[in-house]
């Protein structure tokens, strides 16, 4: 039985070394973290995180409630209802 114990044991630290070695994130969620939290974006505007995605009732941006979501690091672009708002305010002028 230690003999198994072993085996894992030098596993364990080889996938270790190799992570390491390789720059492997240790947890496969890490990186879907990382990709997710640069598709939602943060209005200054209306001061919400919204997100674009594909819906085939015809929406394709959804706003999450106000301080839901950390703004850090958030790319600042205005969210589809602003830049209508802005565009339709800039017109009639």
């Amino acid at each position: 039985m230690d003999k198994r114990k072993e085996t894992t044991m030098e596993e364990w630290v080889n996938d270790y070394e190799y992570m390491v070695r390789f720059g492997v994130s240790h947890s496969p969620y890490a990186q879907l973290t990382h990709k997710i939290d640069n598709l939602i974006k943060f209005c200054p505007n209306c001061e919400v995180c919204w997100e674009r995605f594909y819906n085939p009732q015809g929406k394709n941006w959804e706003k999450y409630d106000k301080n839901a979501i950390p703004i850090i690091n958030k790319e600042r672009k205005l969210c589809p209802p602003c830049k209508a708002k802005e565009k339709y305010s800039d017109t009639s002028k």
